[in-house]
């Protein structure tokens, strides 16, 4: 279910095994979406697995919800006495004190973890690169840096790529003295930047973030992990809205077209986001560096497929967090997106197998993001009443209009129904009027859409408008530049 105005997700988990668990809390990370994950309930019964049982168990448990990016877990429970509807439970024995209130094992292992996180089991860690192409980025660069400083990692160092600056951006580096810094004479693109990066860096692993983005303190650290820990050659990690964005930046947040991984299960994907992503650089010399015609938008997409031709796999660490501002300004926005359908022509060009015929994106994975649907005639219910005593939760809500709303944003929709229903308009009067009808329905979808963004309270009315008004024009504006002409030499 998805109630508004969630502030956090949590869970109970009892499962015995460290695979079952760690494989759980991953799909639970994107359940919540971009919530903070809080376990609600964990433990072990020492009645019938043993206090020495119960002690490892917890351990392990509590180590691996933190090196999953938990932000917080419950143990059950403090003392075996435990009651349900005013009756003493005697057959289960899951606190960490008995009934007399004397510890057991699992009581110090306990005290001993909680007093002791996050630990993160990786030894050695790796030296890592961590590049950030940066062009005219001089009003956000200066937080991106600073929160790279503050990293809780012991090696790593920072390249800034300033790719043709015209404003500010070298003073804003010059602030960092541990900032290694080059800079481009001209503007040559995002995908050279990060090969300027990539030549330049001293790291076994080259991290990549962007120059409007602010990173966790932990985030270099949960992308090592994964990556170490895995058969991965590459992993990257979600990229969420800073709260603080301006009104326009919290509408973009919700509108369609912003950068999101593409998951082939609860922890492989099929596409991570430039913004975010770490490489083994030896995996350059084998798949070759980012492809330079990708100058605005692409990259990121390009090397992950490229990558995954190899035979390679791509892992995702959700607890890797970066703030990633979206645009503050509709031309802003507006601009990106038509970078972004450059960009999706030129993949057209170079991967034609992952695209149908029309030039939508074939994705073999699931994209994960907040449902923005809620179906008029259906309410949210929170079932309650006494312990055991209520029905479950249905595991969504999931109104019959999903699909329908999916297919008003398809450039099918748009080729296939609302231009030959217009052609024969011309000739047959009724045709047109229904002609007109299917072309304004993604008007209303968009209006529907603005009115249920969940987006902070006070904001709402503004940003719905917003989000309106960017709907409806991104549909036509993206379908012209995927079908745009682009005539420039790719990379094989």
């Amino acid at each position: 279910m998805e109630p508004p105005d969630q502030d956090f997700i949590c869970f109970n988990v009892y499962l015995h095994t460290r695979h079952a668990f760690e494989a759980y809390v991953y799909k639970l990370h994107h359940m919540a979406d971009g919530c903070p994950l809080v376990l609600g309930e964990i433990g072990m019964d020492s009645l019938r697995e043993g206090e020495i049982a119960q002690a490892k168990f917890l351990e392990w448990q509590i180590e691996t919800a933190f090196e999953c990016g938990t932000a917080g877990l419950v143990v059950f429970n403090f003392t075996d006495e435990w009651y349900v509807g005013g009756e003493l439970i005697d057959d289960w024995a899951f606190g960490l004190t008995t009934t007399e209130r004397r510890p057991k094992l699992a009581f110090e292992v306990v005290k001993e973890k909680f007093l002791n996180l996050p630990v993160f089991n990786v030894q050695p860690f790796p030296r890592v690169s961590v590049v950030v192409p940066a062009w005219n980025a001089a009003p956000t660069l200066e937080a991106c840096l600073q929160s790279l400083n503050r990293l809780e990692y012991p090696d790593y160092e920072i390249i800034v790529v300033d790719d043709g600056s015209t404003d500010e951006t070298p003073n804003v580096v010059n602030q960092f003295a541990r900032v290694r810094y080059i800079r481009h004479d001209r503007n040559l693109g995002l995908g050279t930047a990060r090969n300027t990066g990539i030549a330049a860096a001293t790291g076994e692993v080259v991290a990549f973030t962007d120059a409007d983005c602010v990173v966790d303190e932990h985030w270099l650290t949960y992308l090592v992990k994964e990556l170490v820990s895995g058969d991965y050659v590459c992993v990257g990690g979600p990229n969420l809205p800073p709260l603080v964005d301006n009104f326009v930046a919290t509408a973009v947040s919700f509108a369609p077209g912003n950068p999101r991984h593409v998951m082939l299960s609860h922890t492989v994907a099929e596409h991570v986001p430039g913004c975010n992503m770490a490489f083994y650089k030896w995996v350059f010399e084998r798949v070759g560096g980012f492809d330079p015609v990708f100058a605005r938008a692409g990259d990121d997409v390009d090397i992950c497929w490229r990558v995954q031709d190899a035979g390679y796999k791509i892992g995702f660490a959700p607890a890797a967090v970066v703030w990633h501002h979206r645009r503050s300004t509709l031309t802003g926005y507006l601009r990106q997106q038509l970078g972004y359908g450059e960009a999706e022509a030129l993949l057209v060009k170079k991967h034609p197998r992952r695209f149908s015929f029309l030039g939508t994106p074939q994705w073999q994975g699931r994209i994960y993001k907040q449902s923005l649907l809620i179906w008029p005639f259906q309410k949210i219910l929170v079932y309650h009443g006494r312990f055991a005593s209520a029905p479950f939760q249905p595991k969504s809500f999931k109104g019959p209009g999903w699909e329908l709303t999916n297919l008003l944003c398809t450039v099918e929709y748009l080729v296939l129904l609302v231009v030959p229903m217009t052609i024969v308009g011309l000739w047959f009067r009724g045709v047109l009027v229904l002609a007109a009808v299917t072309a304004i329905l993604p008007l209303i979808s968009a209006v529907y859409y603005a009115l249920i963004a969940r987006v902070p309270e006070g904001k709402k009315l503004l940003v719905g408008t917003i989000v309106d008004c960017i709907d409806a024009s991104i549909g036509s504006i993206c379908p012209k530049c995927r079908e745009a002409q682009i005539e420039a030499p790719i990379m094989p």
